[in-house]
């Protein structure tokens, strides 16, 4: 499963891609999707085995911009987006 992680604003998705990149957790940028709902156009996507890291991360670097962690549940009608 892949899950999504999305901040209010630009800047603080991309110092958390970064510190991924530190660690070397794969993740890429997305556009965050119309079922999230959000003020920042862009979001880190990843696989679901990081999901400790993503939080351990959020905490330790207390991202005050978070706005949460959302799981993606494709199905053969189309996507959903369940907050975890």
């Amino acid at each position: 499963m892949r899950i999504i992680v999305v901040f209010e604003n630009r800047t603080s998705t991309l110092l958390f891609s970064r510190d991924l990149r530190a660690l070397h957790i794969p993740s890429m940028i997305v556009n965050t999707p119309r079922g999230i709902a959000t003020s920042c156009g862009i979001s880190v996507e990843l696989d679901e085995r990081f999901l400790k890291t993503v939080y351990a991360l959020v905490t330790k670097n207390k991202y005050t911009l978070f706005k949460g962690v959302y799981r993606v549940v494709r199905y053969s009608m189309g996507t959903r987006y369940i907050k975890l």
